[in-house]
Order: structure tokens, then sequence, then C-alpha cells
């Protein structure tokens, strides 16, 4: 009787050792960069993405771009390049509204968006936004131009950039 009190108990923790004492360390295999892993999945620091947080979300916008506006002013078109800006999640924008100013704008959360906050440019104020289109891969900018210090746009542009 003791013996088979015994194979039971020692079966009993075998169980128990099996059910929850071999928990798998889901990130041991996960390598995220710059990253940290969460139950096996990496979440990227700001301004990357991808397997193992490798890629650099701003790289996507970085070029340059044949670009055709419409404008209240008119339409035209002309060059703009975008560089990689100081922060993981900042972009410059040369030639915007054909100006020989470069804009900083920055990356929204969802990656393929980002903003202009409004700023100088010669003697004029801009703001605007812009995104990727995963389908085209244009580059698609929508921004108004101010008098400095005005409250009030005076000309509005919609832009499409294409890699060239």
């Amino acid at each position: 009787m003791i013996q088979r009190t015994s194979l039971f108990v020692f079966l009993a923790l075998l169980s128990l050792l099996a059910a929850f004492g071999c928990k798998r360390d889901k990130c041991k295999k996960v390598d995220c960069g710059a990253g940290s892993c969460v139950e096996g999945n990496c979440v990227c620091p700001t301004g990357y993405e991808g397997a193992g947080c490798a890629t650099l979300i701003a790289e996507k916008f970085v070029g340059t771009f044949d670009n055709v506006e419409a404008c209240r002013a008119g339409s035209d078109a002309y060059t703009v390049r975008i560089l990689l800006g100081a922060s993981t999640d900042g972009l410059k924008l040369i030639g915007l509204w054909e100006s020989s100013d470069t804009l900083e704008a920055a990356l929204v959360p969802e990656g393929d968006q980002f903003t202009i906050p409004r700023q100088a440019m010669g003697n004029h104020d801009i703001e605007g936004s812009g995104h990727l289109d995963e389908v085209s891969g244009d580059i698609l900018i929508d921004y108004s131009v101010y008098s400095q210090g005005s409250a009030f746009a005076f000309d509005w542009c919609d832009a499409v950039l294409s890699q060239q």
C-alpha cells in the first residue's frame, strides 16, 4: 500500500512538473536587434520595423523624385529630394513649392505617413502631411503655404512624388 501511494505521489509530482515546470522561453531564439522581445514577437523602437527591427522606416521615403503638383495658384512639375533626418523618425524635404529650403518632417507611428509641422520657408510658412502609396510607390503630399504669421493659407497643394 505504501508503494502504491508513493508511486501515485511520484506520478502526480511528475505530471505537475511536466505541465508547469517546463515553461518555454519564446524569446530565446528571437533576435530583435535594438528592439525587445515579448512573447516571441519583436517590439521595435521608434523608427524601426521588420524582422529583427532592422529596417529604418524613414528609408522608404529617401530619394530624388519627380513632383507633379496641383496648387490653388496653378500646376507645376519639378524635382524634390527627401533625405534622412537627424532622428530615426525624421525626414528632410528639399525643393517643395520649388524652394531650395530644407523642411523638417516627422514620421507618425503608423510608419507610412509623415507630418510637416508648420515652419518657415523663405518668406513664408508651410505645413502639411504625406504618405507612401504602397501600390504605386508614390509619395503623396498635401500642404498649405502661409504668409509668415498669418493664420490663413494663401496656397494649398496636392503633390505626387514619383521616384526618378
